[in-house]
């Protein structure tokens, strides 16, 4: 394969690999699709000299898995290149459940509520609810390590859902069953977490943009918002 001969088992490297060597397989991918936007977007911004991270490949097998950066992938494909700077890291099947599942957490497009539970999903078949010696996670662990994507809450009932066995080793054996390290829901806390997720997402995207016109609006809406946030702070809470 090539770029791979020579390799040992345990290194990581970041080259540029050929994009017909890379394989998307839908097990290792949250999103149920790329954003067609954010592909243009990206694929202008690379024509323009833009420099991207590299997207990340497992190495299971001697095959290249794409675990990171989809749609940086799907924009070097629209705009004909042949290669993508990429970081391989050889992994174990479960491994790339895991990595995939909390690759995009902390960057790029806001994951909707089915995505989530999807990148839930892949961490759990991947392992993340285990430590050293066979022992389990909390849910408190569980969330931290998924950066937050539902409260405690949440987590516990998607655990109960899809994985009633793991469920029911954590102590979960009745629905009705409540651990000690599960908080009970907070609705306010969860809106102000989406806000502040769609503005560092608005500021990633933001690099991308460069019309004026587009930049005037943009300029806009945000001090309209400013103005709303500003109204907020004055107020005087309800006691």
């Amino acid at each position: 394969m090539k770029n791979m001969l020579g390799w040992t088992t345990d290194e990581k490297r970041q080259l540029v690999i050929e994009l017909d060597e890379i394989i998307r397989d839908r097990r290792f991918q949250v999103r149920n699709r790329t954003d067609a936007q954010t592909v243009k977007a990206y694929a202008s911004a690379m024509q323009a000299g833009s420099e991207f991270p590299p997207v990340t490949l497992a190495e299971i097998d001697g095959r290249l898995f794409l675990i990171d950066g989809f749609h940086r992938f799907d924009a070097a494909t629209l705009i004909g290149r042949q290669g993508i700077e990429a970081v391989v890291v050889p992994m174990t099947e479960r491994e790339a459940l895991k990595a995939s599942a909390v690759a995009n957490l902390t960057h790029g497009l806001r994951l909707t509520k089915t995505e989530k539970m999807n990148a839930f999903k892949q961490f759990i078949k991947g392992g993340g609810h285990l430590k050293g010696r066979g022992k389990l996670k909390s849910y408190r662990e569980i969330t931290s390590e998924l950066h937050g994507i539902g409260t405690h809450g949440t987590i516990r009932n998607w655990m109960m859902k899809h994985f009633p066995r793991i469920a029911r080793q954590m102590g979960d054996d009745k629905p009705g069953n409540r651990r000690a390290d599960v908080p009970e829901m907070n609705p306010e806390g969860e809106r102000a977490k989406a806000i502040r997720d769609a503005l560092g997402e608005a500021r990633t995207l933001l690099d991308l943009v460069s019309d004026p016109e587009e930049v005037y609006l943009i300029r806009e809406m945000v001090e309209a918002l400013m103005m709303e946030v500003s109204q907020k702070e004055t107020q005087q809470p309800d006691f």
